[in-house]
């Protein structure tokens, strides 16, 4: 082969190679880290309390990373708002087992009926209800998003009555909601559902007294906790 011939297959075989590097260098790498991960074992107790399925566990989950709500809140449940994690993370539960069924309905029916406005799959007669249109192939993670609850405008609502910050908000919460699900069902695959313990210990914070932690731990709704290494339980004289 003359020697331009070779230079040229040379370039081309570089060229090939370090492509194939810059591929690898930039290929994404799985994030599979949770932030709430030390919650889970109370949030799978709610989870095995109100009877839901590995599916609607794994949603369970995954709509803590979502909302990523602060002490009291940590789930975005304002009728639960200012008490603890145990209370918000069964309210939540139960959410996601009601609105499964609302779903459930507009996938079989064409249609579900909240409190404030009707949802269809197809165009619906007149019902006196604002009505909103989805689309047929629509997702668990959008309905529940915008169009369940009791209401009709979901979890996330995104209608005009609410201030253009949390719209603004809500409008990410399904693909938010949607992207934790399956990290989450990547994570679990192969390592199957962590058991959900009756008990959970959580750290108390540096500088605390007995009583300060015994207290927090109390109405965090948590029946064991550590201080200063050892633990402790949280029931008081005369409870089962």
């Amino acid at each position: 082969m003359p020697r331009a011939g070779l230079y040229l297959c040379g370039i081309i075989l570089i060229g090939g190679l370090m492509a194939g590097i810059k591929f690898q260098a930039t290929k994404p790498k799985q994030n599979l880290q949770f932030k709430h991960e030390r919650e889970w074992p109370v949030i799978l107790k709610a989870a095995r309390d109100n009877n839901l399925t590995p599916e609607q566990t794994v949603q369970l989950l995954a709509m803590r990373e979502t909302e990523n709500g602060p002490k009291g809140y940590e789930f975005g449940v304002k009728s639960a708002r200012g008490t603890n994690l145990d209370r918000q993370a069964r309210e939540a539960a139960a959410s996601i087992k009601k609105n499964q069924g609302r779903y459930n309905t507009l996938l079989t029916t064409g249609v579900f009926k909240g409190d404030q406005r009707t949802v269809g799959l197809t165009p619906i007669a007149p019902s006196g209800l604002p009505h909103a249109m989805v689309r047929p192939d629509i997702g668990f993670e959008e309905f529940m998003a915008h169009y369940g609850s009791p209401t009709g405008y979901g979890w996330a609502p995104v209608h005009a009555n609410l201030p253009a910050g949390e719209i603004s908000l809500n409008k990410n919460w399904a693909p938010n909601f949607k992207s934790n699900i399956l990290k989450l069902q990547t994570y679990f695959k192969d390592k199957g559902l962590p058991k959900a313990e009756p008990e959970y210990k959580l750290p108390v914070a540096k500088g605390a007294t007995f009583d300060e932690a015994f207290a927090n731990a109390r109405k965090d709704g948590l029946k064991v906790f550590d201080y200063e290494g050892k633990s402790y339980s949280t029931k008081v004289k005369g409870e089962e």
